[in-house]
Protein backbone atom coordinates (compact mmCIF):
# COMPACT_ATOMS: atom_id res chain seq x y z
CA UNK A 1 0.00 0.00 0.00
CA UNK A 2 1.02 3.63 -0.47
CA UNK A 3 1.92 4.39 3.15
CA UNK A 4 3.18 0.94 4.10
CA UNK A 5 -0.01 0.08 5.95
CA UNK A 6 -0.81 -3.50 5.14
CA UNK A 7 -4.27 -3.64 6.56
CA UNK A 8 -6.94 -1.60 8.27
CA UNK A 9 -6.13 -3.46 11.50
CA UNK A 10 -2.51 -2.29 11.30
CA UNK A 11 -3.65 1.27 10.66
CA UNK A 12 -6.05 1.23 13.62
CA UNK A 13 -3.38 -0.28 15.86
CA UNK A 14 -0.96 2.46 14.85
CA UNK A 15 -3.55 5.17 15.50
CA UNK A 16 -4.36 3.64 18.90
CA UNK A 17 -0.65 3.61 19.84
CA UNK A 18 -0.24 7.24 18.79
CA UNK A 19 -3.32 8.28 20.80
CA UNK A 20 -2.10 6.42 23.90
CA UNK A 21 1.32 8.06 23.64
CA UNK A 22 -0.35 11.50 23.55
CA UNK A 23 -1.47 10.88 27.13
CA UNK A 24 2.11 10.43 28.26
CA UNK A 25 3.12 13.48 26.25
CA UNK A 26 0.66 15.63 28.21
CA UNK A 27 2.35 14.53 31.44
CA UNK A 28 5.76 15.38 29.96
CA UNK A 29 4.55 18.82 28.85
CA UNK A 30 3.17 19.43 32.34
CA UNK A 31 6.51 18.47 33.84
CA UNK A 32 8.29 20.88 31.48
CA UNK A 33 5.86 23.69 32.31
CA UNK A 34 6.57 23.21 36.00
CA UNK A 35 10.30 22.92 35.19
CA UNK A 36 11.24 19.73 36.92
CA UNK A 37 9.53 17.13 38.97
CA UNK A 38 5.80 17.11 39.43
CA UNK A 39 5.64 15.96 43.03
CA UNK A 40 3.92 18.49 45.24
CA UNK A 41 3.37 21.28 42.73
CA UNK A 42 -0.41 20.85 42.44
CA UNK A 43 -2.35 20.63 39.20
CA UNK A 44 -5.95 21.69 38.52
CA UNK A 45 -7.89 19.93 35.77
CA UNK A 46 -11.14 21.00 34.16
CA UNK A 47 -13.14 18.24 32.51
CA UNK A 48 -13.08 14.50 33.13
CA UNK A 49 -15.63 13.00 30.76
CA UNK A 50 -14.93 11.16 27.54
CA UNK A 51 -16.87 13.89 25.73
CA UNK A 52 -18.17 17.31 26.84
CA UNK A 53 -21.54 17.49 28.58
CA UNK A 54 -21.49 13.79 29.42
CA UNK A 55 -20.96 11.80 32.60
CA UNK A 56 -19.23 9.03 30.59
CA UNK A 57 -15.69 8.57 31.90
CA UNK A 58 -14.95 5.28 30.11
CA UNK A 59 -11.53 5.59 28.45
CA UNK A 60 -11.40 9.27 29.44
CA UNK A 61 -8.14 10.85 28.30
CA UNK A 62 -8.38 13.39 31.10
CA UNK A 63 -8.96 10.80 33.82
CA UNK A 64 -6.02 8.71 32.59
CA UNK A 65 -3.70 11.73 32.54
CA UNK A 66 -4.88 12.69 36.05
CA UNK A 67 -3.99 9.18 37.20
CA UNK A 68 -0.53 9.43 35.64
CA UNK A 69 0.05 12.78 37.35
CA UNK A 70 -1.14 11.34 40.64
CA UNK A 71 1.23 8.37 40.28
CA UNK A 72 4.10 10.85 40.01
CA UNK A 73 3.17 12.29 43.39
CA UNK A 74 1.17 15.20 42.07
CA UNK A 75 -1.76 16.60 44.02
CA UNK A 76 -4.50 16.61 41.39
CA UNK A 77 -7.65 18.67 41.91
CA UNK A 78 -10.40 18.25 39.34
CA UNK A 79 -13.75 19.71 38.41
CA UNK A 80 -16.35 18.56 35.91
CA UNK A 81 -19.93 19.76 36.36
CA UNK A 82 -21.37 16.48 35.06
CA UNK A 83 -18.84 13.63 35.40
CA UNK A 84 -17.33 14.07 38.87
CA UNK A 85 -19.50 11.45 40.57
CA UNK A 86 -18.58 8.74 38.06
CA UNK A 87 -14.93 9.77 38.09
CA UNK A 88 -14.78 9.64 41.89
CA UNK A 89 -15.96 6.02 41.79
CA UNK A 90 -12.98 5.14 39.60
CA UNK A 91 -10.33 7.42 41.10
CA UNK A 92 -10.55 8.24 44.77
CA UNK A 93 -6.95 9.50 44.83
CA UNK A 94 -7.84 12.95 43.53
CA UNK A 95 -9.40 16.00 45.13
CA UNK A 96 -12.82 16.87 43.68
CA UNK A 97 -13.79 20.55 43.67
CA UNK A 98 -17.48 21.52 43.68
CA UNK A 99 -16.75 24.52 41.47
CA UNK A 100 -14.00 26.10 39.41
CA UNK A 101 -13.26 28.33 42.40
CA UNK A 102 -12.61 25.23 44.49
CA UNK A 103 -9.62 24.42 42.30
CA UNK A 104 -7.53 27.04 44.09
CA UNK A 105 -4.93 25.76 46.54
CA UNK A 106 -5.41 26.79 50.14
Amino acid sequence: MALGVESIADLLSTVDTINLNRRFRVVELTRQAIRGTLAGSGVAVLGLAFKPGSDDVRDSLSLHVCGLLSQEGEEVTVHDPVAMENAARLRSDMRYADSVWGLQRS
